[in-house]
C-alpha cells in the first residue's frame, strides 16, 4: 500500500467509525426515549378516550336530571296520564335528534314498566332490546339496588342492538323532594356515529370493541378476562404492534368491552428520521473532513517525493470513494422512500376513510328514508296508489333506490279482494305470484297469509315484480321478511337478484323490510307484539348503483372498494367489486388496503378499499427514485475526479522534466537563428509602470540602424526611437505585450537625427510583458514606388478634369490601358477596367449599334485614319450610356499602325435632349389636334382654330377663319370681354381667364371657360391664344351644388364627404358640433379616426363590404368624438360613381341617437338589474343560472347558491326609517360584489334577501366563500352618520347534490336559510334533505295552530306571584298552553318559536290579552279579590300602531281598571324599539297599565333605556335563579339587577323560584316578589282561582 492508499484507507476507516457511534448513540439513547415518549402520550391518549366516553354517559345522566326531577314526571309516576307520555314522547323521532335519546324506561318502585320506548332511525324506528323486554325486565335486577337506596346510577350496557349508555335516576319532584316515585332510565346507542363523533373531538382515533364484537382477535379476548377494570395498559394488538387497552365493565361489573387505543407513529417516526438524519449529516461531515485531510497530507508529501509510484493510489482511492458514496446513497434513498411511503399511507388512509364514510352515510340515509315511509304508512290511514308514489318519488329521485314497494299483509280470504282491487287500479292481470322450480313466475300457492309486492314505485322497469309474494320459506327474502315481522323493526336481506333482473345479469340487491303496525307512529317497545301487522315498507337498494351514487364526485380509477356481509355464509358474504373484481384483487396484491365493519339493519356489512397503481402513482412521491441515479452519478463523478487528479499528476511531473530539456533546446536554438537572421531583432520588456525597455538586439539590429543598441539597453522605446513616441507604434506594442498576438506595418518612416528610411517590422509576444520586433530596410524601394504613384497621380487627375476615358492600344501586343473618368462613365472602378481588353470592350456596345461600330474601326485600323464614332455602351449596373468615340493611330516608320490612342466621352444627355425635343414636338402636335378644348389664334379675327371647335361650337376649323371672337360673344358679356383683350393686347406675356357665353352655329348660347394668352412677341405664334371648353352644364351643376351646398350647411344631421381612398373632403357644420372636430383638422384624414373600440374590426370590414356590393350601408356605430366621448349615431353611408360606374366620393349622413341609446339600455338594465342597488334581479339570475347549470352538467361540474338575508333589517326600517334601509342595503350590495368573483353573479331578490350564485364552487368553495361574509358583515356599516351592525344569515344549496334546477336549488337555499335564521341567525347552513322533513313539521304546526286560534285549543294558565315579605298573592303571570286533541297538551316551547317566526305571534298576544280580560271581569263578577295579570307581548305587538288604543277598548269592554294588566316585553324588544315603539310604551303610560322587562339580563340593550322608557318592573331572569345558592356569581347580578331596579324606582320580581334557599336570598337581596314553582305551576283558571282565590274547585 502507497503513501496515498495509507491515509485515504484510514479516513474511510474513520467514517465507518464515525457512522457506527453515531449509530449506537441513536439506538442506545434517542430511540429509546423517544419510544418512551410515544407510549406516555398513548397512555394520555387512552385516558382522553375514557374521558370521552364518561363525558358522553355525563351528559346523558345531566339530560336525565332534568326530566327526573319534574313535577309532571312525578305525577306521571302516581297517576299514569296518557297525556304526559303524548306531549313529551310521542315524537321519538325529535327526541332522537335533539336530546340524541334513543331509550326511555319509566319504572314503578316495584319494577312495573310504567313506559318503554326505544328508537333508533338507522335500524329503521322503533326498537326492541331483550334486557327491556316481558313484564319483568332482566335490566330491573341491575337497577333495582340503586332504586332502593334513592340513588343515580350510570354505565354501560351491552345489548344485541351494540353498546348502550344508561343512566338511570329516581323520580322526584322539580324541588327534588321525594319520596321517589320510581326509575326514570335514558339510553343513548353508543354507536358508530357517536363514536366517530368522539373520535372527532378528541382527535384520538380509539375503538370501542364490545365483547361480542367479531372483530376481536384470541388475544384481545384474553385481555377481556385478564385486564383489570379501569386500567390502561400496553399490549400487543391484533398486528403485533404495541396499543392500549382499557377495560370497561357494564352495570353488573362484568367486562363488556375494551377499548383500543394505537400509539401514534409520528413520534417514532421522527426518532427514525432525526437519527437517520442524524448519521448522513455527521456521516458526510466526517467523511469530507477525513478525505480531505488525507489528500493534504498526501499533497503535501507529494511536494517532497521526486517519483510516485503508478497508478495504484489512485485506483484504491477510487474504489474507497465509491464504496462510502453508494453507502450514503442507499441510505439517503431508504430514508426518502420510507417518507414517501408514509405519505402514501397517509393519503390513503384519510381517501379510504372518506370514501368509507361516503358510502355508509348513503346507506344510512338511505334507511332513514325508508322510516320516513314507514311512518308515512304508520301515520294515514290509508294511502293510496297515487298518494303512495306522489310521496316515494322525490326520495326515490334522491337517492339509490332501486325500487320502494309496499307489501301489505293479505290473509288467504282477503287475497281474491286484493287482487281485484289492484286490477281496478289499472293493474291488468294483477295476481299474487311466486316461482317455480325453473325460476319461472307462477301464481302463488295457497297460504295463510301474504305479502305480495302492491305498491311500486318506480313502475318502469320493475312491472315484473308486481304482486310477488313468495312463502316464507324464500332464501334470503322470506327470512328477512320473517325477522321484520316477528322483531318489529328494520331487517335486512342477504344478497338477492331481483325478480325483475334478467337471468343473465347477476347484479346483487339487498331487501330491507320495515314493519309497519297499527296505532301511531312512535310506541313503546314490544307494544307490536299485540297490534296487528298492517304490511312492510320494502326497500330495494342496487349495491352496485349505492356504491357508486356515494362515490359519484371520487376521484375514477383511484381507489378499488369491496363490499361483504359478514351475517351470511361462505360465498354469500361477497356483494360487489368496484370497479371490477380484477380490479380490486390488483389494488389489494398492491399493498394499500382499509376496511370498516358497520351495521345495515341487523345485519354487518364490511366495506374494504384498496388503492390501485393509478392512486399509488398520483400520491407516490417519486423523487427517491432518482436518488440512486443521482448518488451514484455523484460518486462515480467524484471516483473518477480523484483517479485522474492523483494519476494525471504523477504523468505531469515527468512531463515537466522532459519538457524542460525541450524547451532549453529550443531555447538555443532560437538564439542562434535571431544571431545570425538577415534582418533586425530588437526586444523589449514591459515595465510594471507600463513602460516598453529595451533588453536587447541581434547584430543585424545594429548594422540596419548604424547605432549600437548596448547604448541603450535598459532604456524605453520612446527614448531610443524619440519619432515613434507621437505614432501608434508604441501603444501596439504594449497592446501585445499584454494580450499576445503578432502585428505587421508594412512601412513604417522614421526620421531623426541618428536614421532616416522607411521600414517592414512585424512585432509579436515571446511571452507576457516580452516582445520581439523584427525590421528590415526598404527605403529605397519605398522612394521608387513614391515616384511611380505621383506620375500616375498627374496622368489620373488630367483625364478626370476632361471627363473622359483616355485609351492607349498597342496594336502589337492588343495590351490597352485606360485611364480618365472610367467609374464616371463605365460604372467599373479602374482596378476592374484595368483588365479589359479589346474585344471584351466590343461585347460591352449594344448589339444593334455594334455592327456599325465594328465596321468603322475596323475600316479606320485598316486606312490608320483618325476616326469618330457614336454607339450605346452598357455600364456596371446595366443602363446602356450613349458614347462618342473619337481615336488615331501612331505608325512606324514603315507607315504600320502600332498604337492606337483616343478618348471616349458620355453624349448621352445630348442624346435624350436632342430626342426629347423631338418627341415634345410631336406630342404637342397630337395634343392640339385631340385635344378636348378648344384653341384658337387671332389678332382681330381668328387665324387658327382647332378641331376641337366644331365639337363645342359647331364650326368647322376652315369655317371659324375669319370670325370676330368679340361678334360671337353675348351682348352682355361683350363689354367685359373687350375690355379684357384691351387690355391683353397690352400686355405681351401676360395669360388672363374669363367666363363668358358664346353663340353656337345652331344659335343657342353656351358658356366658354378661356385662358387667354398674349404670345404675339414671340416669332412662332404672334397673335393672341385662346384655350376654351365649354363649362354650360358646369354651371348648371354649379347651380344645383350651390343649392346643395345651402342644404348642406344649414343640415342638423352630421355630414361628412370622403374620396374614393376614403379621405375626408369635406364636412358640414353639423358634423363639427355632433363631434368636435373642424373642416381643417380632418380633411384629408381617414373617418377611421372617429371609429370608437366598442365595436370590433370585423365591423367595419363588413361595412366596406356593404357599400362594395351594394353602394350603400345604414346601420348604428359608435363615434369617438374629440374629447374622446362615445356617442351613438344612426348613419346611412352611400357611395358616389361617375359616368364610367367608378366610385369617386362617399357621402354619410349620421344622426346623434346617444341619448335614444341611453333610454333603451336604462329601460333594458331596468328589467335585468335592481333599481336600489344596481345588482342583477331575479330574471337575470334565472338566466344566468340555467346557463351556468347547463355548463356544469356539460362539464360534470358543481356549482353552489347562496341565499342571504339580512338579520334584523325590518328593525332597521322601523326604527330608522325607508331611506337608511336603503342606504343600508345599498352597502351590503357594494360589500358582496367586492367578495365574489368576476364570474360570480350577485342578486337582490327583494326587500333584505339576495342571492350568490357561483359557478365553479363546491363544499369546499362555499364554505370559503361564507366565511369571508360572515367575517364582513361582521364589521359596522355606517349608516345616516353613525355605525350600524347588520349580520346575515345564509342558506346554502349545492348542484348537484340538493337540485338539478334553478327552481328546486333556490327553494332549498331558502330551506337552508330559514334554517340558519332558527339557529341563532349570522350563521351559514348547508341544506340537507331532512330539512324538508323539518320544514313540513313546521308547517303542518303553523297550519295546525291556525286552526287551534280559530277552535279554542288555547288555554290560558296562570302562575301566581307573590311578595316576598309577607307571601301575600299579589299577581299572576297569564301563560298560553295549546291543548291539542290528538297530541294532547302542548308545550309552548314547542309552537311559541314558529308563531315567533310567522305572523301568528299577533294574533296570539291579541287572544291572550284578550282572553286575560275576560278572565279577569269574571273573577271580578264572582268577586274575587282584584289581581294584576302580567302578559307577555313580542316585539311586533309594540310595533303595531294603536295598540294602546286597542288595549283601552279591551279594558273599557270588560270594565277594568288599567292596572289590573301588566304587560312583559322582553331586552330584545328594546333592542329593537324604534320611534313607534317609543311612541306605543308612552301612549300605555299616559293609559296607565304597567310595563316590565322580562328575562332582564340576557340581552345586550343599552341601560339607557331603562331611563327613556315609562317602565314599572323588572324581572330577573330564571337562568340568575337556578344557581343562586351555589353560584356567588349570580347572586352578585342577582343584587345588582335588585338595587339598579330600586334606584330606578321599578319594582324587582324573581321568576323560577323552586327552592326556599333562593327565597331566603331574594328576600334578604330586597326583591320585591317572586314567582316560580316553590309556590305554585300554572293552573288552568279555575284550578288557579280555588288554589289562590279561595274559590271551592268543582
Amino acid at each position: 500500500m502507497n503513501a496515498w492508499l495509507r491515509p485515504a484507507s484510514a479516513a474511510v476507516l474513520g467514517f465507518l467509525a464515525v457512522l457506527f457511534a453515531i449509530w449506537a448513540l441513536d439506538h442506545s439513547i434517542v430511540r429509546p426515549a423517544f419510544v418512551e415518549l410515544e407510549q406516555a402520550q398513548a397512555l394520555e391518549d387512552g385516558r382522553r378516550a375514557r374521558a370521552a366516553v364518561d363525558s358522553e354517559l355525563r351528559q346523558l345522566g345531566n339530560e336525565l336530571g332534568d326530566w327526573a326531577e319534574w313535577d309532571d314526571a312525578y305525577a306521571f309516576a302516581a297517576n299514569r296520564n296518557p297525556a304526559f307520555i303524548s306531549s313529551n314522547l310521542g315524537d321519538w323521532r325529535t327526541l332522537e335528534k335533539s336530546a340524541r335519546l334513543n331509550l326511555c324506561f319509566i319504572f314503578a318502585r316495584d319494577g312495573q314498566v310504567l313506559y318503554g320506548g326505544a328508537y333508533d332511525a338507522r335500524r329503521g324506528g322503533t326498537v326492541s332490546l331483550a334486557a327491556f323486554a316481558g313484564e319483568a325486565p332482566a335490566v330491573w335486577s341491575l337497577l333495582q339496588p340503586s332504586a332502593a337506596q334513592g340513588q343515580a346510577k350510570s354505565g354501560l350496557l351491552l345489548s344485541e342492538r351494540g353498546l348502550l349508555l344508561l343512566a338511570a335516576r329516581p323520580i322526584l319532584t322539580t324541588q327534588g323532594r321525594g319520596p321517589a316515585r320510581g326509575l326514570l332510565v335514558f339510553g343513548r346507542f353508543l354507536d358508530e356515529k357517536l363514536l366517530r363523533t368522539l373520535v372527532a373531538q378528541t382527535q384520538v382515533a380509539f375503538d370501542l370493541l364490545p365483547a361480542s364484537d367479531p372483530r376481536l382477535s384470541a388475544d384481545e379476548r384474553g385481555y377481556l378476562a385478564s385486564l383489570p377494570a379501569g386500567e390502561a395498559a400496553l399490549r400487543p394488538g391484533p398486528a403485533g404492534s404495541l396499543m392500549v387497552y382499557e377495560l370497561l365493565s357494564d352495570l353488573a361489573g362484568q367486562p363488556t368491552a375494551l377499548l383500543r387505543t394505537p400509539i401514534r407513529q409520528e413520534i417514532s417516526t421522527t426518532a427514525r428520521r432525526t437519527g437517520q438524519a442524524l448519521m448522513g449529516t455527521l456521516g458526510l461531515l466526517a467523511l469530507a473532513l477525513l478525505l480531505g485531510g488525507a489528500w493534504w497530507r498526501e499533497r503535501v508529501a507529494a511536494g517532497r517525493t521526486v517519483q510516485v509510484a503508478g497508478n495504484s493510489a489512485a485506483w484504491s482511492t477510487a474504489a474507497l470513494v465509491m464504496l462510502a458514496g453508494l453507502v450514503l446513497t442507499f441510505g439517503v434513498f431508504a430514508e426518502w422512500r420510507q417518507r414517501a411511503e408514509d405519505g402514501l399511507a397517509r393519503d390513503f388512509r384519510s381517501a379510504a376513510s372518506e370514501r368509507a364514510e361516503r358510502i355508509i352515510s348513503t346507506i344510512q340515509e338511505n334507511l332513514e328514508d325508508l322510516d320516513t315511509v314507514r311512518r308515512f304508512f304508520a301515520g294515514v290511514e290509508s294511502v293510496s296508489r297515487q298518494q303512495f308514489s306522489a310521496f316515494v318519488t322525490p326520495i326515490l329521485e334522491q337517492h339509490s333506490f332501486r325500487a320502494l314497494e309496499w307489501l301489505p299483509r293479505v290473509t288467504r280470504q282477503q287475497r281474491a279482494a286484493h287482487e281485484a282491487a289492484a286490477r281496478r287500479d289499472g293493474l291488468e292481470g294483477f295476481q299474487f305470484t311466486e316461482r317455480d322450480a325453473e325460476g319461472r313466475l307462477v301464481p302463488a300457492a295457497e297460504r295463510d297469509e301474504y305479502y305480495p309486492v302492491y305498491f311500486l314505485e318506480p313502475y318502469v322497469g320493475n312491472a315484473a315484480a308486481l304482486g310477488f309474494a313468495p312463502d316464507a320459506a324464500h332464501p334470503a327474502r322470506g327470512a328477512a321478511l320473517a325477522r321484520a315481522r316477528d322483531v318489529g323493526q328494520l331487517a335486512a336481506s342477504g344478497r338477492y337478484v331481483l325478480v325483475q333482473e334478467p337471468a343473465s345479469e347477476q347484479r346483487f340487491s339487498v331487501l330491507v323490510f320495515a314493519p309497519v303496525h297499527e296505532g301511531s307512529v312512535a310506541t313503546p317497545v314490544d307494544e307490536h307484539v299485540g297490534r296487528p301487522l298492517r304490511g312492510l315498507v320494502l326497500g330495494v337498494m342496487r349495491i352496485g348503483e349505492m356504491v357508486s351514487d356515494a362515490l359519484r364526485v371520487s376521484e375514477a380509477g383511484q381507489l378499488s372498494y369491496r363490499l361483504t356481509d359478514l351475517s351470511a355464509d361462505g360465498e354469500q358474504q361477497w356483494l360487489y367489486d368496484h370497479p371490477s373484481t380484477a380490479d380490486f384483487t390488483a389494488a389489494v396484491a398492491a399493498g394499500l388496503h382499509f376496511q370498516r365493519d358497520f351495521a345495515l339493519a341487523d345485519r354487518v356489512w364490511r366495506i374494504e378499499v384498496a388503492a390501485s397503481n393509478a392512486f399509488v402513482d398520483r400520491h407516490l412521491d417519486s423523487i427517491h427514485r432518482w436518488i440512486p441515479v443521482t448518488g451514484g452519478l455523484l460518486t462515480l463523478f467524484a471516483a473518477l475526479y480523484l483517479f485522474a487528479l492523483i494519476s494525471q499528476r504523477q504523468r505531469a511531473e515527468a512531463l515537466v522534466a522532459e519538457r524542460t530539456l525541450e524547451l532549453q533546446a529550443s531555447e538555443a536554438q532560437s538564439r542562434h537563428i535571431v544571431e545570425h537572421a538577415p534582418f533586425g531583432f530588437h526586444f523589449y520588456r514591459l515595465t510594471d509602470d507600463g513602460h516598453l525597455m529595451l533588453v536587447g538586439a541581434n547584430p543585424a539590429a545594429d548594422a540596419i540602424l548604424g547605432m549600437e543598441h548596448a547604448a541603450f539597453v535598459g532604456q524605453s522605446l520612446e527614448v531610443v526611437f524619440p519619432a515613434l513616441a507621437t505614432t501608434e507604434v508604441p501603444v501596439a506594442y504594449r497592446h501585445l505585450a499584454q494580450s499576445g498576438g503578432a502585428q505587421r506595418w508594412p512601412v513604417v518612416r522614421y526620421r531623426d537625427q541618428r536614421i532616416d528610411g522607411a521600414f517592414e517590422v512585424v512585432a509579436f509576444q515571446i511571452v507576457p510583458g516580452l516582445i520581439a520586433a523584427a525590421f528590415s530596410d526598404i527605403t529605397e524601394r519605398w522612394q521608387a514606388e513614391a515616384a511611380l504613384q505621383d506620375s500616375e497621380a498627374r496622368y489620373r487627375i488630367v483625364s478626370l478634369l476632361t471627363g473622359q476615358i483616355i485609351y492607349d492600344y498597342d496594336c502589337r501586343s492588343g495590351a490597352i490601358q485606360w485611364a480618365g473618368a472610367i467609374s464616371g462613365i463605365t460604372g467599373y472602378r479602374a482596378d476592374e477596367f484595368a483588365v479589359v481588353d479589346l474585344a471584351a470592350w466590343v461585347t460591352l456596345i449594344h448589339p444593334d449599334d455594334r455592327p456599325h461600330a465594328r465596321a468603322l474601326l475596323d475600316q479606320a485600323m485598316a486606312s490608320g485614319t483618325a476616326y469618330t464614332v457614336e454607339y450605346r455602351l452598357r455600364s456596371k449596373d446595366g443602363p446602356y450610356r450613349w458614347i462618342e468615340h473619337r481615336g488615331a493611330f501612331l505608325r512606324d516608320p514603315e507607315g504600320r499602325a502600332y498604337r492606337m490612342v483616343g478618348t471616349l466621352q458620355d453624349i448621352t444627355a445630348r442624346q435624350e435632349t436632342e430626342a426629347a425635343l423631338s418627341a415634345s414636338e410631336q406630342r404637342f402636335r397630337s395634343m392640339i389636334e385631340h385635344a378636348p378644348d378648344g384653341i384658337v389664334l387671332f389678332n382681330e379675327t381668328i387665324i387658327y382654330a382647332s378641331p376641337a371647335i366644331h365639337a363645342l361650337l359647331g364650326y368647322t376649323p376652315e369655317e371659324a377663319l375669319g370670325l370676330v371672337p368679340e361678334e360671337l360673344t353675348h351682348p352682355d358679356d361683350r363689354p367685359a370681354l373687350s375690355s379684357l383683350l384691351d387690355d391683353l393686347r397690352r400686355k405681351p406675356g401676360q395669360t388672363m381667364s374669363t367666363r363668358y357665353r358664346v353663340r353656337h352655329k345652331e344659335g343657342s348660347w353656351r358658356w366658354l371657360e378661356s385662358t387667354l394668352s398674349n404670345l404675339s412677341d414671340e416669332a412662332s405664334v404672334g397673335a393672341l391664344v385662346c384655350n376654351f371648353r365649354d363649362i354650360t352644364e358646369r354651371q348648371e351643376a354649379e347651380a344645383h351644388l350651390r343649392l346643395a351646398a345651402a342644404v348642406f350647411q344649414a343640415a342638423r344631421d352630421a355630414i361628412v364627404v370622403t374620396d374614393a381612398e376614403w379621405k375626408i373632403v369635406a364636412i358640414n357644420p353639423a358634423f363639427t358640433v355632433h363631434a368636435g372636430y373642424t373642416e381643417a383638422e380632418v380633411r384629408g384624414r381617414s373617418p377611421r379616426l372617429l371609429w370608437a373600440d366598442r365595436q370590433p374590426e370585423e365591423y367595419f370590414a363588413a361595412v366596406l363590404r356593404a357599400l362594395r356590393q351594394e353602394d350603400r350601408w345604414h346601420g348604428e356605430f359608435w363615434v369617438r368624438c374629440k374629447d374622446g366621448e362615445r356617442r351613438a349615431a344612426l348613419a346611412s353611408l352611400g357611395a358616389v360613381r361617375d359616368a364610367n360606374g367608378c366610385v369617386t366620393h362617399y357621402v354619410g349622413v349620421a344622426t346623434d341617437i346617444t341619448a335614444l341609446k341611453a333610454a333603451e339600455q336604462r329601460i333594458e338594465h331596468l328589467a335585468y338589474y335592481d333599481a336600489l342597488t344596481d345588482l342583477p334581479n331575479r330574471a337575470l339570475l334565472a338566466q344566468r343560472a340555467e346557463f351556468a347549470l347547463a355548463l356544469a352538467a356539460r362539464h360534470h361540474g358543481e356549482l353552489t347558491l347562496l341565499f342571504l338575508d339580512l338579520d334584523q333589517f325590518k328593525q332597521v326600517n322601523d326604527s330608522l326609517g325607508h331611506a337608511e334601509g336603503d342606504a343600508l342595503l345599498v352597502q351590503a350590495a357594494t360589500r358582496l360584489q367586492k367578495l365574489t368573483r368576476g364570474e360570480d353573479t350577485v342578486c337582490r331578490l327583494g326587500g333584505d334577501e339576495f342571492v350568490l350564485l357561483l359557478p365553479d364552487t363546491g363544499q369546499e368553495g362555499a364554505l370559503r366563500v361564507t366565511d369571508k361574509l360572515l367575517v364582513a358583515f361582521r364589521q359596522p356599516f355606517a349608516v345616516g352618520g353613525h355605525p350600524l351592525r347588520a349580520t346575515v344569515s345564509i342558506g346554502i344549496a349545492l348542484y348537484p347534490h340538493d337540485g338539478t334546477n334553478f327552481a328546486e336549488l333556490q327553494k332549498n337555499a331558502d330551506t337552508a336559510l330559514y334554517r340558519a335564521k332558527q339557529d341563532g341567525r349570522n350563521t351559514r347552513v348547508f341544506y340537507d334533505r331532512k330539512m324538508n322533513a323539518a320544514t313540513l313539521d313546521r308547517l303542518v304546526l303553523e297550519s295546525e295552530l291556525r286552526q287551534a286560534l280559530a277552535s279554542g285549543q288555547l288555554r290560558a294558565y296562570y302562575q301566581p306571584k307573590l311578595r316576598l315579605c309577607d307571601g301575600e298573592t299579589v299577581g299572576a303571570e297569564a301563560l298560553v298552553r295549546w291543548q291539542h286533541p290528538e297530541h294532547g297538551l302542548i308545550p309552548p316551547g314547542r309552537f311559541i318559536p314558529v308563531a315567533e317566526g310567522s305572523d301568528l305571534i299577533v294574533e296570539l298576544g291579541a287572544w291572550m290579552l284578550t282572553e286575560v280580560c275576560r278572565q279577569l271581569a269574571a273573577w271580578r263578577a264572582a268577586r274575587l279579590p282584584p289581581l294584576s295579570i302580567a302578559v307577555n307581548l313580542s316585539a311586533r305587538h309594540f310595533r303595531q300602531p294603536g295598540l294602546a288604543d286597542w288595549i283601552g277598548e279591551q279594558l273599557e269592554a270588560n270594565r277594568l281598571r288599567p292596572e289590573a294588566l301588566e304587560l312583559e316585553l322582553t331586552e330584545s324588544s328594546l333592542l329593537e324599539a324604534g320611534p313607534q315603539t317609543a311612541e306605543t310604551l308612552l301612549a300605555l303610560e299616559q293609559l296607565g297599565t304597567g310595563l316590565a322587562i322580562d328575562d332582564f339580563g340576557t340581552g345586550y340593550s343599552s341601560l339607557s333605556y331603562l331611563k327613556r322608557l315609562p317602565l314599572t318592573a323588572l324581572k330577573i331572569d330564571r337562568s340568575f335563579v337556578r344557581d343562586l345558592v351555589s353560584d356567588p356569581d349570580d347572586r352578585t347580578i342577582a343584587a345588582t339587577i335588585v338595587a339598579l331596579g330600586h334606584g330606578l324606582g321599578l319594582k324587582v320580581v324573581a321568576e323560577g323560584v323552586e327552592t326556599a334557599e333562593q327565597r331566603s336570598i331574594l328576600l334578604e337581596q330586597g326583591c320585591d316578589l317572586a314567582q316560580g314553582y316553590l309556590f305554585g305551576p300554572p293552573l288552568p283558571p279555575e284550578d288557579f282561582a280555588a288554589v289562590w282565590l279561595g274559590v271551592p274547585s268543582g
